[in-house]
Parts: C-alpha cells; structure tokens; sequence
C-alpha cells in the first residue's frame, strides 16, 4: 500500500501538508538521528539499531550510517537494489520504498563507520505499532546507570534505565551537562539476576524532555551486540506469557 506524500496529512492528523511532506519528515528524522530498517520484504521492515541511523538528507539521497563495530554491511542489501524501508518516528515509523544508491564506509568521532546512500522515497506509510522486544522495568526495580564520557574521563551523572531492548535501552537522567544525539557514553548498570549486567559503550540516538524537572529521556544504542541481554529479554518474555523457550 503506498500512500502518496499529499495525502499524508490526513493519515498523520495533521493539518499542514508541508508538514506532513517526505522531505519534512526525513529532513526531522536525520535531525534526530532516527533509527531505520532495510529488507528486501515489506511486511518484515522495522526500525532496527543493527541496521543504522539516519545521519543526513544530502539532496535526493538518504546518508544511513552503522559502525562497523556492529557487524558490516547487510549482505543482502546490494547498490541498485529496491528495498523496503522504515524510520523511527516520535510514535511509530514511517516505511516506504527506496533504491540502494551505494555502500560507503569511513572513520567519525573516534570509531569505524560503514553504511548506505538510498534514495529519499517518494511515498511513506505511517504505522503506530511498535513490535521491537522492549521490556519495562518496574518503578521499584528500576536500576540506576553510572555515565561517563567514552574515555571515561568525566562523569554525566546517573540515570534510571526504563526500558531495554537487545539493542539498547532507554534512560532518564538529570545529567551534570547538556547530552547530544550522536554522542559516545560510557554507561554501568546492574541489572536483576535474571538480567546481565551491562558495561560498555554506547552511542545517544534520541535525547527528548522529561516531565521531572532537569531531566531528560535519552534514548541509547549498544554499540556492539548483546545478545545475552536478547536472549535474556526473549526468555523472560516466553515465561511471561507461559511458554518455554526454545
């Protein structure tokens, strides 16, 4: 299904078409460094970290970046080939069609890059679910994160991990400074038993407003896999609805 962009403001409930345009909403996406998807099948594409970023609208082109940290390029995804994608929103994700430009790899803020040059899609569908495994943690268990810079030679100040993914987690925090998107953080918590506890690097793709004053919400990517933790998530989810793991 594809949804033209002149048609968007009435699928967002939004009265401004301009606002509603895919040029705006790319444009506000690689301002916020939104998470995206790639695959080669529409009913599979979700925003996933693994995948990469939104860096930049760079004319007809989309600049996605991943580290190489991470793993390397999707294997699938080949220059010239149409391939379905998704971008983070504030609510849901926007997906659409694209076209593969090319792959490209560098050297940024003191790590490995890799990622792609796609085209900016001429339609984009708006979806409000969210199926990414996402566990909260309970007000009374919610564990407090220690961060610091990346080199460990400041500290941010310490936080309250409210949600966690494989991926990453999310986090308020009244930090010692202003934290931007982008940015490299050490971060140490200690998880519940059935929970591995996490040390490590991790990189800032969204930062939003707390309703507690002088906080925010930011939300972190792991930068490398944590699979234990995925694991750890999916099994407390089976037990969860009364399944056993496989």
């Amino acid at each position: 299904m594809r949804v033209w962009f002149k048609n968007l403001s009435a699928l967002l409930g939004e009265e401004d078409s301009d606002e509603s345009s895919v040029r705006h909403i790319v444009e506000a996406a690689a301002a916020r460094h939104a998470v995206v998807g790639l695959s080669k099948d529409g009913h599979l594409v979700r925003p996933d970290a693994d995948c990469g970023v939104l860096d930049a609208v760079d004319g007809d082109d989309l600049v996605i970046s991943r580290h190489q940290g991470a793993g390397q390029w999707l294997k699938d995804i080949l220059p010239g080939e149409t391939v379905h994608i998704a971008i983070a929103a504030v609510r849901g994700f926007h997906s659409g069609e694209t076209t593969v430009v090319s792959r490209w790899s560098g050297h940024d803020i003191g790590l490995d890059r890799c990622g792609y040059r796609v085209r900016v899609p001429s339609a984009l569908l708006h979806s409000q679910r969210r199926e990414s495994e996402r566990m909260p943690v309970a007000f009374d268990l919610a564990p407090r994160a220690k961060v610091q810079t990346s080199d460990f030679s400041h500290s941010i100040g310490s936080g309250v991990v409210l949600d966690l993914s494989g991926t990453g987690m999310r986090m308020r925090i009244a930090s010692e400074r202003e934290v931007l998107v982008g940015e490299l953080l050490q971060i140490s918590v200690k998880f519940p038993n059935s929970i591995p506890s996490f040390e490590g690097l991790v990189e800032v793709v969204h930062v939003f407003p707390s309703r507690i004053p002088d906080a925010r919400i930011l939300g972190l990517r792991f930068v490398g896999e944590r699979p234990d933790i995925a694991r750890a998530i999916h099994e407390l989810d089976l037990k969860r609805h009364g399944r056993d793991a496989a």
